[in-house]
């Protein structure tokens, strides 16, 4: 930050909230973004249907944990296939998309829910 660097953060905890990292935004001169932090209910888009109009054929790539290879994979598949001619797009969903600023959608969790 002292170098003039923004953050764009996935953490589960925000760095915005942290009043170390607020003040070093101010004195730097730069930006934090929390790619996990929820949009504003304002902002936020209830789910629309628009998936089901979609005709083209779709790979659904999987996993529970961030370590497993999903956007790897994507990337890796998305290129063979255009290699062979297929015309592909990999579509992200989930946070790293957020952060590597891809301009396809992003699907934002609600608030974490426990059980007892």
């Amino acid at each position: 930050m002292s170098h003039g660097f923004n953050i764009v953060s996935g953490m589960h905890e925000f760095l915005n909230d942290d009043p170390m990292f607020a003040a070093a935004c101010v004195a730097n001169k730069v930006g934090i973004v929390d790619v996990r932090r929820p949009r504003d209910k304002k902002d936020r888009r209830p789910f629309s249907g628009q998936i089901h109009d979609v005709t083209c054929p779709r790979i659904a790539v999987l996993g529970t944990v961030c370590a497993v290879g999903k956007r790897a994979t994507a990337i890796i598949l998305a290129r063979a296939l255009n290699d062979r001619g297929i015309k592909t797009v990999m579509v992200g969903t989930g946070h790293t998309r957020a952060s590597t600023g891809s301009h396809r959608t992003s699907l934002q969790p609600g608030p974490k829910r426990t059980t007892t």
